[in-house]
């Protein structure tokens, strides 16, 4: 065999246990840098692995540097959702008013920098001042308790692409 070949076979058999080997990841801490003279946030080196596919760089784009966030009321659990999803609230879902659905936002808890990944899949929130709804397994990501119900928060819209 030419030595290439065995090159191309060794790295897809290490790539496939990593990805194998690797759960999906909901949440991940790691450090951000800004880019100069733009608005976009750039997540260097970082491997996410989801539906094992891999992303090697992520961009993010600022929707709301604050705006409230809150979380959706069990009632909702099996209801459709605006784009005709059955509604999860242990899943890692939200709703927007005007993002595309399918649009992976990050979501931060400005309080305390926790933060998560969720997908847009519904429309609101409808309620004045609020600029997100998310389910409740990425609320209770965000913050110990949903006694409070509302959190400040940072929405940024995930892409492949910079700018």
């Amino acid at each position: 065999m030419k030595p290439r070949f065995i090159l191309y076979i060794l790295n897809m058999l290490v790539l496939s246990s990593f990805i194998h080997a690797q759960e999906p990841v909901k949440t991940a801490q790691t450090s951000l840098s800004v880019q100069e003279n733009q608005q976009t946030l750039v997540i260097n080196e970082a491997l996410i692995a989801e539906e094992h596919a891999l992303i090697d760089e992520v961009f993010l784009e600022i929707v709301e540097h604050s705006t409230k966030a809150s979380y959706y009321h069990d009632k909702f659990n099996g209801k459709f959702t605006a784009n005709g999803e059955i509604f999860d609230n242990q899943g890692y879902t939200a709703a927007h008013r005007s993002l595309p659905f399918g649009t992976k936002v990050k979501v931060t808890n400005l309080h305390n920098d926790q933060w998560v990944v969720v997908r847009v899949n519904d429309r609101g929130p409808f309620t004045k001042g609020r600029g997100l709804d998310i389910s409740k397994k990425a609320f209770l990501d965000l913050t110990d308790s949903t006694k409070k119900g509302v959190l400040e928060v940072k929405i940024e819209k995930w892409t492949q692409d910079e700018g």
